[in-house]
């Protein structure tokens, strides 16, 4: 740590709402404990697309929160924090799982921040309401489709699941990735969806949508969504929710749990394999490049990513909830799993079952030209089959393009 005085840069997407209260009163902790150490706070919504900007003009931040992917294709515009990891003797293990795109020869290239986890929610009065039994960590898919048939009266604005656009790709990868299947193989070579695992995950998603239509639509949505919300569940017309974690904070705060109870969901289980699968995200703080940095000030970014992913200011992103805390004691404490919701202790549990989807450099266009196609059977323009073979010969011959992985 730096004992003269150093300015540092930090850009940030945390600029409204409780997101930018954290970092705020984040910052104010900060102050106190390193009064030498000035942070230049650069709020904004694009930090991703500013960034490449500012690097090419030689401005960017000292401190970046950007994702895992971007922070692999950008590789060697970062610096390896694994040195200063180890020379401040720093345990990885107290932190949730590394995205592995951060994790390169040895090196790692960011700390854990931003972290969320696509996850299920349950409108437990709703299911009460028509005498049904509520979801348990038994319920496979099979269930699932059952309940949400049940559930659905169209002419009630009553529907059995509502799936957040693009929730519908994460859905069929983690019915996929349970399934027993995955999207590419191993050694990232090959695309893996003209499968009989694959074809399950694609048929499940597909009859909900289309047969069943138990999935609430974009038009039906906006029958019920009134001015401040963004869902039609949070109007209590939906029985199962499919969209991220960091939706308990979104719900404690739109409609408390006063208007219906709700709760976390159990992940449905693959009928193939009593597996159930979870996708997990990572935006985490990192360290970009820059000549002209002196090594005081390369040592007060470091302790400034090392302590945005500390208890401290875990515990804030703990208190509002919309994401979960990188930092494990955290995440397992009462802070972040107290009731209610009822079934928050469940959470844990979920993230050290959940999954990282695979990115390497050019994945970005290969996942496009994943989901033109697959989006066509969400769509129903085309069978679940035939979208998934298309989808395996166009990804195959993106990849072979693509630099080598």
């Amino acid at each position: 740590m730096p004992s003269e005085s150093v300015q540092i840069t930090f850009s940030t997407d945390w600029s409204s709402g409780a997101r930018m209260k954290t970092i705020e009163d984040s910052l104010g902790i900060w102050k106190e404990k390193h009064p030498n150490i000035a942070v230049d706070v650069r709020y904004g919504g694009t930090v991703e697309a500013k960034l490449i900007a500012d690097m090419a003009a030689g401005t960017q931040s000292d401190v970046v929160l950007y994702t895992a992917p971007g922070i692999s294709a950008l590789r060697d515009q970062f610096v390896d924090l694994m040195p200063l990891i180890r020379r401040d003797k720093f345990d990885m293990r107290s932190f949730t799982p590394v995205h592995p795109a951060l994790l390169y020869q040895g090196g790692q290239f960011g700390m854990p921040f931003q972290e969320n986890m696509y996850s299920w929610y349950v409108n437990r009065t709703l299911f009460q309401k028509v005498g049904m039994a509520t979801p348990t960590e038994q319920w496979t898919w099979n269930d699932v489709a059952d309940a949400a048939r049940k559930l659905t009266k169209p002419g009630e604005q009553q529907w059995g699941l509502e799936i957040v656009p693009p929730m519908s790709r994460v859905i069929f990868t983690e019915l996929l990735l349970s399934n027993g299947g995955d999207v590419i193989d191993k050694d990232l070579k090959r695309t893996t969806l003209n499968t009989p695992e694959a074809s399950e995950a694609g048929r499940w998603l597909a009859d909900r949508l289309l047969r069943d239509r138990s999935v609430v639509t974009a038009d039906e949505r906006k029958t019920v969504v009134t001015s401040g919300l963004s869902n039609a569940f949070q109007t209590g017309r939906v029985g199962m929710l499919h969209v991220n974690i960091g939706w308990v904070g979104n719900l404690e705060g739109s409609i408390g749990f006063t208007q219906f109870e709700w709760d976390v969901m159990p992940t449905p289980r693959a009928p193939r394999t009593n597996k159930e699968v979870n996708i997990v995200t990572d935006q985490p703080h990192a360290l970009t490049k820059n000549g002209r940095r002196s090594a005081a000030q390369t040592d007060a970014a470091w302790a400034l990513i090392a302590f945005l992913s500390g208890p401290d200011v875990m515990g804030m992103v703990a208190e509002q909830r919309t994401a979960y805390p990188a930092h494990r004691k955290v995440l397992n404490g009462d802070r972040y799993l107290r009731k209610p919701p009822s079934s928050m202790p469940l959470v844990p549990k979920l993230i050290d079952n959940g999954r990282f989807e695979p990115t390497f450099k050019g994945s970005d266009d290969w996942y496009a030209t994943l989901w033109k196609r697959l989006d066509e059977i969400w769509a129903g323009t085309t069978g679940v089959d035939d979208g998934l073979r298309a989808a395996q010969a166009e990804g195959d011959a993106k990849l072979a393009v693509l630099p080598s992985r």
